[in-house]
Parts: C-alpha cells; sequence; structure tokens
C-alpha cells in the first residue's frame, strides 16, 4: 500500500482496468462507472484498507521470505528492513504474496544523444510513471515508445501514439545502435 508515497496517476485518465476486475470484497460505491476514473480508484483503495491500515508497514523492504513448517502446520518467515532506522525484523505469517515492483523502479535505456535532448528540454523526455497531464504536450510532435494503455490517455488530445510491435523493436533498434538519430531538438519543437 504505497499510494501517498507513489500516486501513479493521471489527469484527467480512466483507469485502463474493467471496475469489476479490480474492485476487492467490498464494491466500488454505487453509481461508479464501468471505467472509474484515477480519482475514484484513489478513493476506493485507501477506503478499502481503512480497517486493515494498522497491519501495513510502509517504508520497510522484505530482503528474505523462506517456507518453514512447524507442529501446527506451515507458515512464511520473512525477514524485513525497516528503513526508519535499518534494523532487521523476523515476522511470521500463513500466507505470501508476491508482487516484483516492476513499475517501481524506472528503466530508461541508453539511447545516443538523449542527454543532449533532455538538457535542451529536461520535459520532453518522460517515462509513463512520471506522466500526469497530456494538455502540456497538446499540438507538439509526441513519439510514444511503451505500453498502449497511455495511449490511450493521450488520445483525446489527438495525440498521435505509434502501435509498435514488430515496428518498434525495428525502430529502437536502429536508434540504439547509432544507424538512425534523433531529430534535432529545434525541429521537434515546432
Amino acid at each position: 500500500m504505497t499510494w501517498p508515497q507513489f500516486p501513479a496517476r493521471f489527469t484527467p485518465a480512466w483507469s485502463q482496468t474493467y471496475r469489476a476486475l479490480c474492485s476487492l470484497t467490498r464494491p466500488f460505491p454505487k453509481g461508479t462507472p464501468l471505467l472509474a476514473d484515477a480519482e475514484q480508484v484513489l478513493k476506493y483503495i485507501p477506503d478499502y484498507g481503512k480497517g486493515v491500515l494498522h497491519l501495513v508497514r510502509f517504508r520497510h523492504q522484505v530482503i528474505d521470505v523462506s517456507a518453514k513448517r512447524q507442529e501446527d502446520g506451515p507458515y512464511w518467515r520473512l525477514k524485513v528492513l525497516n528503513l526508519n532506522n535499518r534494523t532487521v525484523l523476523s515476522l511470521c505469517y500463513d500466507a505470501a504474496v508476491v508482487s516484483n515492483g516492476r513499475y517501481n523502479k524506472i528503466y530508461e535505456p541508453s539511447i545516443p544523444g538523449i542527454d543532449d535532448w533532455k538538457r535542451l528540454d529536461p520535459r520532453s523526455v518522460l517515462h509513463s510513471k512520471r506522466f500526469r497531464d497530456a494538455k502540456e504536450f497538446e499540438a507538439k510532435h509526441i513519439f510514444h515508445v511503451g505500453h498502449p494503455n497511455l495511449a490511450f490517455v493521450m488520445l483525446h488530445l489527438r495525440v498521435v501514439a505509434f502501435p509498435f510491435a514488430e515496428s518498434q523493436v525495428a525502430v529502437i533498434a536502429r536508434v540504439w545502435s547509432g544507424r538512425l538519430r534523433l531529430p534535432p531538438y529545434e525541429e521537434m519543437a515546432t
């Protein structure tokens, strides 16, 4: 439960998951559309967690998970690092859910010329995790690389988001290898 620390939300945006699939044991409030907007989802999650928030440990990092067995049955032993005071805790649980944090750490590949480009206009190169509002890109030339869900968020602004599959691999491979140069900043800024 890290929503205050990492608010992955767009304004305005719709959630990319059908409401019935993301509601837990309590349904969304009556009147919530099938594709709830970001504000509704962000309100639902903390409201849902109110009864168990005292069990959540913020600023703790799991460093080891191992299955154990006792006379009364199996359990999971966790070693957890408290990031506030750097102490290691040993905790036991009946179940363990592994979430790999795939979207927690941003991966930005090294592309020839991209650092110079970022120095000229730092906001023109943006990882989707930091995307909040497409209006800042309105009437600009946009090159979108990545998952198509973000492209749908930008459609109402007529941002052209290229659907990538084989073409993505071919074009990006040429950029990374230096066989295809990025256009100069001046050309893209007009």
